[in-house]
């Protein structure tokens, strides 16, 4: 009996050798792998979307950063002789300086922990704009065109595959006869437009026209360079000076932005109101016997027949003007009348009078009539006030012209 149970006690010594043997085993795995875990963990996070983009002679790199708790700086390493730039906390973004050549490099960012320990490396490749290539960038010519009723500085070309164009243009003007222009045209709602424009009275003075003749232009374009595609991070100035030839204008300011406007109603029912005298057609403005009759119009103290208007939606600059006698009835056209200009439609200026035209002469149906005038001051509106016409009782006329030419005139 003795010795059964010694030897079971042996035995249950064993099993217990054995499963303390191997839990210590097991318990050693467990903490090699806690440790390997831990080891793991110890690594600063790598960062994300790493975008880089050329500027001059630099480039500037922007990324997202971890959310890991161990990060602490950045690290950059770049270029064929792998240069090294350290931030000392977690920036996410940073501008790399003195690349001069324009060779591609490689960039590669680091996060890094309090021990040193770095991240996974995330990389990309760019090449910096060098100071040949803007060199190489050709500034944009000018000329002077016709946009609506004012003259523009076009730069042609502003933007295209080697630039952007980016909003500024510095100037200096001289005229023929010496008078000099110059600022800084700042247009952010033309960046990018393949043509910058300068409208003359915005940016040289309201009023101003530039008659024909050759000018001094000296000037600067703002421009961002393109490179392989990419819209760089920098904004550089081309400059360069031009001799440019401005031609002659000719504007219609009845054909411009305003309002028609008449001292009569015209007979609107045979579709002959006072629009058809603006309108470009053969239609005509015609006001009836009764009609005239029943109003004498009266401006600073004369007496008329009838009066047709032209309001503006600005001040604007006449040099000649323009009727055409209408298809029928010579005995309604005007013989005597005054053109009127003002500002506040209260308080008029004479700016041309002619009496008895034409009288015993042809006036062919549909023959447009010039009439120059010295180049006026800038008015809003402008009127014909007809005193008399050809001896009907009827008034009639196709269309009314108020024009602005700079072409140079016979002496």
């Amino acid at each position: 009996m003795y010795i059964t149970m010694k030897k079971k006690n042996i035995f249950l010594s064993i099993i217990l050798l054995t499963v303390i043997a191997f839990g210590n085993k097991s318990c050693e795995s467990m903490d090699a792998n806690f440790r390997e875990h831990l080891g793991e963990r110890n690594y600063s996070g790598r960062i994300d979307n790493l975008v880089a983009t050329p500027g001059v002679e630099r480039v500037v790199l922007r990324w997202v950063n971890p959310t890991d708790q161990r990060s602490r700086s950045i690290k950059i390493v770049y270029g064929p002789d792998n240069r090294v730039v350290e931030f000392p906390t977690l920036v996410s973004e940073a501008s790399i300086e003195g690349l001069t050549d324009a060779t591609g490099r490689q960039f590669t960012v680091f996060t890094v922990d309090a021990h040193g320990n770095l991240s996974v490396p995330v990389s990309t490749t760019a090449i910096p704009v060098s100071r040949e290539f803007i060199g190489n960038l050709q500034p944009p010519p000018p000329v002077v065109l016709a946009v609506g009723l004012d003259q523009s500085i076009s730069f042609i070309g502003a933007s295209n595959v080697l630039m952007r164009f980016a909003g500024q243009i510095r100037y200096r003007i001289t005229t023929p006869d010496g008078t000099v222009f110059e600022g800084l045209a700042d247009l952010p709602e033309q960046v990018g437009n393949s043509q910058a424009n300068m409208i003359i009275p915005e940016h040289l003075g309201e009023g101003v026209i530039l008659d024909p003749g050759a000018y001094l232009f000296e000037y600067e374009v703002a421009v961002i360079p393109i490179m392989g595609g990419l819209v760089t991070e920098d904004v550089v100035w081309l400059s360069a000076e031009r001799e440019v030839q401005v031609l002659p204008v000719r504007f219609n300011l009845t054909q411009s932005p305003g309002t028609p406007s008449a001292s009569h109603i015209g007979n609107l029912g045979a579709n002959e109101g006072i629009n058809r005298l603006f309108d470009g057609t053969n239609g005509k403005f015609l006001v009836t016997s009764g009609t005239l009759n029943n109003y004498i119009p009266v401006m600073n103290g004369i007496s008329g027949r009838v009066w047709m208007q032209w309001e503006m939606e600005r001040p604007f600059a006449i040099t000649e003007y323009a009727i055409t006698m209408a298809n029928d009835a010579a005995g309604r056209d005007p013989r005597s009348w005054i053109i009127f200009a003002s500002n506040d439609g209260t308080t008029w200026t004479e700016i041309d009078r002619q009496t008895d035209w034409m009288v015993g002469q042809t006036r062919p149906r549909h023959s447009r009539w010039v009439f120059q005038v010295p180049t006026t001051a800038t008015y809003s509106y402008w009127r014909m006030f007809v005193t008399a016409n050809h001896g009907d009782g009827i008034f009639q006329m196709q269309e009314l012209e108020f024009w602005f030419d700079t072409t140079p005139r016979e002496p």
